[in-house]
């Protein structure tokens, strides 16, 4: 989810191209996070430091962190650290950039910094959100969401990363009267807490939700692909409803309302977050009322 939100923000602000951002989502993970690029964003190296190690190592037989530790650079703890850092998801995004030699670590850095700043990321988060840690993002970017509301939101990004594509940008909500649409399924939750929840947006992302959850090639929204959305819903909201069991707060899940014509959501002023799944657009909409 962080190669996606910040690729995007790379893409909006002209450092990268689309293809370029593509490019480099599809070369995620097929490369080893090198330590010099993770020391320097870290701040425990800098430039020109690295590439002495790295010139080293050329003629050396001894790994980066050895020689970064026998020439005083870093200690032991240092390296560990660094090594702890291979698998964290912004570095792994920095590598893949710089690989393709589109911006520098220095210059993915300071993007960083400024995207956090733009989307008021809170100093205590930004190394959950540079982990990928999707509660941490969705809390951040839906900031000023009611937070039951919040919390099933959460409930279903997770189950949509989990269930059906890892391949997903979540952007900032918006608050709207009302929500209709052609082809609709949604499904409530009565009893202490009050909610609704349905998918919509394009065709298109519905039908890939409702295909991959269902296991089979939906070339429509038609009833039988919004049964396959709303047992994706009963999914969600079961595990919405077994969080709030644990707070004593007991709920009723009622069956998911499927309609192929123009329908209206029975609820007022909710939340609607867009979502780009695998290149496609939904969007969640959403009300918890207590």
């Amino acid at each position: 989810m962080l190669a996606n939100m910040f690729g995007d923000y790379l893409v909006a602000n002209g450092k990268l191209t689309s293809q370029e951002l593509a490019d480099v989502k599809a070369s995620l993970g097929k490369n080893r996070v090198k330590l010099g690029l993770i020391a320097v964003s870290e701040g425990l190296l800098d430039q020109k430091k690295a590439e002495e190690i790295r010139r080293k190592q050329a003629v050396m037989d001894k790994r980066f962190g050895d020689i970064a530790i026998e020439l005083g650079y870093l200690n032991s703890q240092q390296v560990s650290h660094l090594l702890d850092m291979q698998g964290n998801a912004y570095m792994q995004f920095c590598q893949a950039v710089t690989d393709g030699q589109y911006m520098t670590i220095e210059e993915l850095d300071q993007a960083f910094d400024l995207m956090s700043n733009e989307y008021n990321i809170e100093a205590s988060d930004l190394d959950d959100v540079k982990a990928d840690d999707i509660d941490i993002i969705v809390n951040n970017l839906m900031r000023g969401m009611e937070e039951s509301s919040l919390d099933l939101l959460s409930i279903f990004v997770r189950t949509l990363n989990r269930l059906i594509s890892t391949d997903i940008l979540v952007k900032s909500y918006e608050t709207i009267a009302s929500y209709k649409r052609n082809g609709l399924s949604y499904q409530c939750l009565e009893g202490d807490y009050n909610s609704i929840i349905t998918l919509g947006g394009s065709d298109d992302g519905l039908i890939l939700i409702a295909s991959v959850f269902g296991c089979e090639t939906f070339e429509k929204v038609d009833m039988d692909s919004l049964d396959s959305i709303g047992e994706f819903l009963n999914i969600v909201n079961g595990l919405y409803a077994t969080s709030l069991s644990y707070r004593n707060i007991n709920v009723e899940l009622m069956a998911p309302s499927l309609n192929e014509g123009e329908t209206s959501l029975p609820f007022e002023n909710l939340y609607k977050v867009p979502v780009v799944i695998d290149g496609k657009e939904i969007e969640i909409v959403l009300k918890v009322q207590k």
